[in-house]
């Protein structure tokens, strides 16, 4: 349990009634014990301190906006877990952290909006350094631009952190002025991609994958989840996508990046959002989990489930290869006699002059003959 702001002598003389008439003018809970009372005045003293970037106190949000802020933080937002005090005094100390959130105090003496010009300015200029970078080939230096510094060796938690931080902050739906937020936004989820993808395998891996096209462990358990993409929270596989099923196995190992059908953003596995098929809300996900049982994570969801194998046809697992060709790429003897053939017979074609009085592609002499032909046939039958 992290430890509360430092009580002052003022809210700890008062009596039960005054804290709780003091918390009704915050439109704040006045149930529990004085410490409780005194605590969540503080919490609201500190809020004013440490405002969101759009200049409210964090303390006057409701359930579904205080979840949501502390889900963007990458902090536990389940209330039947902790309560509202301690998440509170969570999300509080994220703010402090980050150094991003307004101050009240300093908005309304600024004349009220000055703070939110100032984080739209430092958002606008995140998001041309991350095109920058990200034009120049450089996914490292992308997420590092908080002050992390962010390479393939480090942890994964540190990648994702730094990953959601830059996308909360330069997501083209806060930066509406800014024409290429959009793009800036994509070279961020590429960046995250890049350093997150799992290392090429051997060649000999390679072989053994193509002799091997056949499901090779159960489906027991195992579901096909949904994926959303990351900026307009699509579903990705859809019918009309036009993705396969076994593209499947490809999303959930981190071994292509797909294009979301809706706003045409590139994303991978590490940046799309999974949700559980047992309780339909999102839950973390790594592609070393693809072969294992996992469990969800929420708090009232406890089942455990797998993730559905597909089976890939082999024309499928050989780069540049279609059905019908041999393995060197090269079309086979049969079909290359016969195409031989077709073009030597319309070549002919058209070298065969035609006569004037052809027609149809009959001559005038045959024409002749079949009439000769009919007559001799009725004189006989006179006869």
């Amino acid at each position: 349990r992290s430890s509360p702001p430092s009580m002052s002598d003022a809210y700890s003389k008062l009596k039960v009634a005054q804290l709780k008439a003091k918390l009704k003018e915050r439109a704040q809970s006045g149930a529990g014990e004085k410490e409780d009372l005194v605590r969540r005045l503080q919490l609201c003293d500190a809020g004013d301190k440490h405002a969101l970037p759009d200049g409210r106190n964090p303390t006057t949000l409701k359930a579904a906006e205080f979840r949501k802020a502390l889900a963007s933080r990458g902090l536990p937002c389940d209330l039947s877990i902790n309560t509202r005090d301690e998440l509170m005094q969570s999300l509080i100390d994220a703010l402090k952290t980050e150094g991003g959130g307004t101050s009240a105090e300093a908005g309304s003496s600024a004349g009220g909006g000055g703070g939110g010009e100032d984080a739209d300015e430092l958002a606008t200029r995140l998001a041309l350094q991350v095109l920058e970078l990200g034009e120049a080939g450089n996914p490292e230096g992308v997420l590092s631009l908080l002050g992390a510094a962010i390479t393939r060796a480090t942890p994964f938690a540190a990648q994702r952190k730094a990953y959601l931080s830059l996308a909360r902050i330069i997501h083209p739906d806060k930066l509406p002025k800014l024409g290429q937020a959009t793009k800036a936004f994509q070279h961020l989820v590429r960046a995250f991609e890049v350093l997150t993808a799992p290392e090429a395998p051997p060649q000999a891996a390679k072989a053994a994958a193509r002799a091997h096209t056949a499901i090779s462990r159960s489906n027991d358990g195992c579901f096909k989840t949904h994926l959303f993409c990351p900026r307009c929270k699509s579903q990705w596989g859809s019918a009309d996508s036009g993705v396969m099923d076994f593209d499947y196995n490809f999303m959930m190992q981190g071994l292509k990046v797909y294009c979301c059908a809706l706003c045409l953003c590139d994303f991978g596995c590490m940046t799309a959002e999974h949700r559980c098929p047992l309780c339909r809300k999102p839950f973390e996900y790594h592609p070393r989990d693809y072969h294992r049982q996992v469990t969800c994570g929420n708090a009232r969801c406890s089942g455990t489930f797998g993730f559905w194998l597909y089976h890939v046809p082999g024309w499928r697992t050989t780069c540049g290869r279609r059905r019908g060709r041999s393995r060197s790429g090269r079309p086979s003897s049969a079909r290359r006699r016969r195409r031989v053939s077709r073009a030597r017979r319309a070549r002919a074609r058209a070298a065969r002059p035609r006569r004037r009085g052809a027609r149809r592609g009959r001559s005038s002499s045959s024409l002749d003959c079949s009439t000769r032909a009919r007559a001799a046939a009725s004189s006989l039958r006179r006869a």
